[in-house]
């Protein structure tokens, strides 16, 4: 049986939309970024002479991570065609998303 239903009679929760969130973050030993293979791209100035592109692995470590308040966002949203769970409320005339399945 397919139910057809309006915008104003499905609840979707943040956790499945586009939202963004502050954290605050504590590191508590160094951090180390571990840049394992890239590639290096230099291109032709007036003052340098051209390099060819070639792959480097170096290690950059930028000591101790320092606390601080960030905002991290979420992209990762509802699509048409997702599986989801759903709770009916308000006398089973109302619904909410639960969660992706």
């Amino acid at each position: 049986m397919k139910i057809e239903l309006d915008a104003d009679d499905v609840v979707i929760p943040e956790h499945l939309r586009e939202h963004t969130r502050k954290i605050s973050v504590k590191a508590t030993t160094p951090t180390t970024l571990e840049l394992n293979r890239y590639t290096r791209v230099t291109k032709e100035t007036e003052s340098s002479a051209p390099v060819n592109s070639k792959a480097f692995s170096d290690v950059f470590n930028f000591g101790g991570f320092t606390s601080g308040e960030f905002e991290i966002t979420f992209h990762d949203t509802l699509k048409a065609g997702d599986r989801v769970a759903i709770a009916s409320f308000g006398a089973g005339q109302r619904y909410i998303v639960l969660d992706r399945i």
